[in-house]
């Protein structure tokens, strides 16, 4: 139980420690409240290009899709794509962060457990990166530029069962990242995976029929279905009580995985001699 304690302790002092390093700065507005706004809006406006004068395009969308409302669609998967690609910049590169500006050999081997750095850090960056998020989805409904139907509830449950994985993929990343020299490359490719396989910014219908087998399987994308579904549709937690069990089942096996493989970075750290306090 004192272990526990001390985990939850060091995990909300890190977490504390990010967020007001980020709101210590006054253009923190800017990524909370400008860019998540203004961004999709180049997304809509090429959308509405490429649908043709006569909006011929549109049945096209639709039949890839499953819905007409292609604003909703497409700024929905984005506000979710700069979600992922923040928390991936902010909390997957942290312990590569810190080795670059020099504290992570105190880190590492301070009387703290080391996953707490990891997981504090993780919790201020879901935090921090998904305030713009509700901010965003809230200013888009009021403008009718999104047609907002859902349950707030049902949102709520969603987002709940997809933190299992991402917490869990997190984990992995910084494991990764630590290994790794090149580190922003690794955030590179896998930023732009996740944005073709899990159809944050186009439908998975265009993608060859193995390539939506694969995505399919990716909680990200069953994850983003549920949501627009559930905004644009008005569809109930009852039409998608598979992909919720999918979600979570997955997202904590991934959860387990990931501590088991900062376990074995901890070992291999030691090692190797990474950390100059070895």
């Amino acid at each position: 139980m004192k272990k526990i304690k001390i985990f939850f302790q060091a995990s909300f002092a890190t977490a504390k420690k990010d967020i007001i390093s980020i709101l210590r700065y006054k253009t923190w507005f800017i990524s909370v409240l400008v860019w998540p706004i203004l961004m999709p809006y180049t997304f809509v406006f090429l959308a509405k290009g490429l649908a043709g004068p006569t909006n011929e395009g549109i049945d096209n969308f639709a039949r890839l899709s499953g819905t007409t409302d292609y604003s909703s669609f497409i700024i929905l998967g984005n506000l979710t794509w700069m979600f992922l690609n923040m928390i991936m910049w902010d909390g997957g590169l942290k312990l590569n962060s810190s080795r670059r500006i020099g504290i992570l050999d105190t880190l590492w081997t301070a009387p703290s457990p080391r996953l707490a750095y990891v997981f504090g850090s993780a919790i201020s960056s879901i935090v921090i990166n998904f305030s713009p998020i509700v901010i965003s989805t809230a200013f888009f409904s009021m403008v009718k530029i999104i047609s907002f139907k859902a349950n707030i509830f049902d949102l709520l449950i969603y987002t709940l069962s997809i933190l299992p994985f991402i917490i869990g993929f997190l984990f992995i990343f910084s494991s990764l990242t630590l290994r790794s020299k090149e580190a922003n490359l690794v955030v590179h490719a896998v930023r732009v995976i996740l944005s073709i396989l899990c159809g944050l910014q186009l439908p998975i219908g265009v993608l060859p029929l193995f390539l939506q087998k694969i995505s399919l399987t990716i909680p990200i994308t069953l994850y983003m279905n549920c949501i627009r579904d559930s905004i644009i549709k008005g569809q109930g937690i009852s039409y998608h009580i598979n992909s919720l069990i999918y979600i979570l089942t997955i997202g904590f096996i991934t959860f387990i995985a990931s501590i088991v493989v900062f376990k074995l970075t901890e070992k291999k750290v030691k090692n190797k001699g990474l950390i100059s306090g070895y």
